[in-house]
């Protein structure tokens, strides 16, 4: 629902008020439309990249710039080729403040992507992956049946880190998706602590699934991503 939200802030902002309230009028109430207006659109986003990464934007071509303020004393001009590639190697913060180097009419031109006024980049300092080939599922999960006694495993790669920081995993939630489930898991207390290399994590699971569909597990790594892999059967009956 929040991204319906967005998508329709979007829609108001770049192609006016007659299309959006076409899209909303069966949809919602008038008061979502006060929502909307209240919005300060001094907008500020938040990202968490891991060590080593990039920004996962896909900028237009000599639509902006950036002045990248890596300490409160310096900007630096970057151009988007240099953006998009530009490799965050030590973990912090860092503050992006892109710059349109053209006059868009924002009215009316949908086909420019509007950036914030500033980015925050957070690096996290390690790096993680996880490895599909090795999830499993202790048990077969029954419909209707309590998965208290289940878990999952999957194993994750650690490949960069900076120096001799402790690596420890923040996100400990599991999800997942699919008709009828509303089974969720927690991480087991003893894989919060991760090395460099291969690491085994457990998620004890809870929760049933009510239909004899197919669920897809979401894994979160230290940026807050979804990874998801999905259970390779329907759910059974026994």
């Amino acid at each position: 629902m929040i991204l319906y939200f967005i998508f329709l802030f979007l829609v108001l902002t770049c192609c006016g008020f007659e299309l959006t309230w076409r899209l909303i009028r069966k949809r919602t109430s008038f008061f979502v439309l006060i929502i909307f207006f209240s919005i300060d659109t001094q907008a500020q986003d938040t990202l968490k990249i891991s060590l080593n990464g990039t920004i996962p934007f896909n900028f237009s071509p000599n639509s902006y710039e950036f002045d990248v303020e890596f300490n409160k004393n310096s900007r630096i001009r970057f151009d988007t080729k240099k953006m998009s590639t530009y490799i965050f190697k030590k973990p912090g913060i860092t503050k992006i403040y892109p710059v349109s180097i053209h006059n868009h009419d924002k009215d009316h031109d949908c086909s420019i992507i509007h950036l914030p006024d500033s980015i925050i980049i957070l690096t996290d300092h390690f790096k993680m992956e996880f490895i599909d080939s090795t999830f499993k599922l202790n048990n077969p999960i029954i419909k209707n049946k309590e998965t208290k006694d289940n878990y999952v495993e999957i194993q994750v790669l650690v490949s960069d880190t900076y120096q001799d920081y402790p690596i420890i995993l923040e996100n400990k939630k599991l999800f997942t998706a699919g008709i009828g489930s509303e089974i969720t898991g927690e991480l087991d207390p003893n894989c919060i602590l991760l090395k460099k290399g291969i690491n085994t994590l457990r998620y004890h699971l809870k929760g049933v699934c009510s239909m004899n569909s197919y669920i897809q597990f979401d894994f979160i790594d230290n940026t807050g991503k979804a990874h998801s892999i999905s259970y390779h059967s329907a759910i059974k009956d026994i």
